[in-house]
């Protein structure tokens, strides 16, 4: 997980290094071809986000906690673990706003 996020960080600063430069030749062709990886089936192949979200939709947030503090910082920006995460806040924020 550190590898890809290490990787996407790699990408993202190449692209930016990409937008500064003018080039006058044709490759714009040859850098659409590049394969798009499927963020969903990285997803479903990683076991701990899996439980994380598991726990989440449990409303375990004990072990949630300790779960996040052993992955790294990204982690929460997987969609079904932040849309969980905002389904347990709106659970436990809604008996509030009701009172």
């Amino acid at each position: 997980m550190q590898r890809e996020y290490e990787k996407d960080m790699k990408d993202a600063k190449e692209y930016v290094r990409k937008l500064h430069i003018i080039s006058t030749s044709n490759k714009e062709k040859e850098e659409m071809v590049e394969e798009k990886e499927n963020i969903l089936e990285k997803y479903n192949s990683n076991q701990k986000f899996g439980l994380c979200e598991a726990l989440i939709n449990i409303g375990d947030w004990k072990n949630v906690q300790a779960l996040l503090k052993k992955l790294p910082d990204h982690t929460i920006d997987q969609e079904p673990i932040a849309t969980a995460l905002c389904k347990l806040l709106h659970q436990i924020i809604e008996p509030v706003y009701r009172e």
